[in-house]
């Protein structure tokens, strides 16, 4: 059904996938089929044990964005829609394999209000570091991850098949988790194909969120040596548990590569990307985050169902996995609508759309929503909170993991009523209604739906104590 974007024609949907029973996947997630590992590698490892104890909401944060006119600092986070935060990105030395921040002034330096570096004395810990850790003490089931790689600095992870490079990069990364209090790590190991990404390439797709095959291996040891790593490094200072995630693939021309199996023993839990299905790689107007497959995609069947089916079926469990789901929109100009060719690409933050003059249809059998204008043939891809509301109900109802989002400065500012999280029988029948209104954030649109019809939010608690950090406030717990 594809309908002009209104809250009457999801009502009635929402409905019937909140009554309707998935039978096929059990609760716990699907599990590995194969032998596991050795009772030593799992004792080497130390996995944590605990289980699945709510859905994650992933917010990658990046450091970038407390520049520019439009800026996003980390008070404006709202830090109870979250689980945890990526902090994107830190960088890697081609050569050596030493990770190391990307902005030291962002990262540990910037003077938020209330700081006086000039009159503090110690060595101290400033910037955007310093603020999501006084948010994680205000939100203590928020948990703090650093993302390392990231398009910026991929490129450098071509030194992986080095052993010393893998050593190097286990030690230094681990170092700044212990050194700048972060709950753990995330890699985020974007290729790109050069080719289609230049335009060189005529109807090429851009190959990007995947090693090539000369780094599968490589990319298991790192892990495993990540995984060891962390776990000795919590062991050291008070014991716990240290996450460790990956960014992963989506779409069959992207995920190859991957030893799934391999990589998912050392993982806490795995991003999925279902986004970018579309861009200036495709020669078409096409949505970029459906939910379901779209058969006139370049990329046959890509969406985040097939995506998490994927993996799944590689023996990943179900609660393992996050969709992502983006926090802007992909544009085309000069085209006469979606599936039509285009003359042009264009990018916007979710919290810009729709633009003037745009109409917005909701596809619900596709699972994705867009907005276009005749007059200049812009047809723009991005979800709306029906969209948003429809892709949790998807988790909630296959007993995937959470959702992750790419990234929190992009959404939308309005929040949900606080009683529209409350659970209501037979959909929105009882109690206040989720808000499906254009203007309304995403990240808060799925966090309500979770509280709703699923079990809630992650309750694990976050790391507060880091006696070997170097920065003096930091040790003190900023107190």
């Amino acid at each position: 059904m594809v309908s002009s974007y209104h809250l009457t024609t999801f009502l009635p949907f929402l409905h019937q996938i909140v009554a309707t029973a998935i039978p096929a996947i059990p609760r716990g997630g699907l599990h590995h089929p194969e032998p596991r590992s050795s009772g030593a590698e799992l004792e080497e490892r130390q996995s944590d044990g605990t289980g699945w104890h709510g859905y994650r909401s992933i917010g990658y944060y990046p450091n970038w964005v407390i520049y520019g006119d439009d800026t996003f600092p980390v008070t404006d986070i709202n830090g109870k829609d979250f689980t945890h935060i990526i902090y994107a990105f830190a960088n890697v030395n081609l050569n050596s394999g030493q990770v190391f921040l990307g902005d030291d002034w962002a990262d540990t330096q910037y003077p938020y209000p209330g700081d006086n570096p000039d009159n503090e004395s110690g060595n101290n810990l400033y910037g955007n570091l310093k603020q999501l850790f006084l948010l994680k003490k205000q939100n203590r089931n928020l948990k703090i991850q650093l993302g390392v790689g990231g398009a910026s600095y991929s490129s450098n992870f071509n030194g992986i098949i080095n052993q010393q490079w893998r050593e190097t990069f286990t030690t230094s990364a681990i170092d700044l988790v212990t050194d700048l209090g972060f709950e753990g790590l995330c890699l985020d190991y974007v290729r790109f194909n050069s080719a289609a990404l230049h335009g060189l390439t005529s109807g090429a797709h851009l190959s990007f969120y995947s090693p090539n095959a000369q780094q599968t291996a490589p990319l298991v040891d790192l892990f495993r040596r990540l995984r060891i790593g962390l776990n000795s490094a919590a062991s050291q200072i008070g014991g716990g548990h240290f996450l460790l995630s990956w960014a992963a693939a989506c779409g069959a021309q992207t995920w190859g590569n991957q030893d799934i199996p391999g990589m998912d023993q050392y993982l806490d839990y795995w991003n999925l990307m279902a986004y970018d299905f579309s861009g200036s790689w495709t020669d078409t107007a096409l949505p970029a985050s459906n939910l379901y497959s779209d058969g006139r995609s370049s990329d046959v069947n890509a969406s985040g169902s097939q995506c998490l089916q994927h993996y799944i079926s590689s023996g990943v469990d179900s609660r393992k996995l996050n969709l992502g789901l983006p926090l802007y929109g992909t544009g085309f100009t000069g085209t006469q609508g979606m599936w039509t060719p285009w003359t042009g690409t264009e990018q916007y933050n979710t919290a810009e759309l729709p633009l003037s003059g745009d109409t917005v249809t909701y596809n619900q059998t596709l699972g994705g929503s867009w907005s276009y204008n005749p007059s200049n043939g812009r047809v723009v891809s991005f979800d709306t909170p029906t969209l948003a509301v429809q892709k949790a109900i998807y988790i909630i109802q296959h007993n995937i993991g959470g959702m992750m989002y790419w990234s929190i400065d992009g959404d939308y500012s309005k929040l949900q009523p606080v009683a529209a999280s409350q659970p209501g029988n037979n959909g929105n029948k009882c109690g206040v209604p989720i808000d499906t209104d254009i203007g309304v954030s995403l990240v808060d649109t799925v966090v309500t739906a979770f509280k709703r019809y699923g079990n809630g939010l992650d309750t694990t608690q976050n790391r507060l104590s880091y006696p070997t950090s170097e920065y003096d406030n930091l040790r003190k717990g900023f107190n």
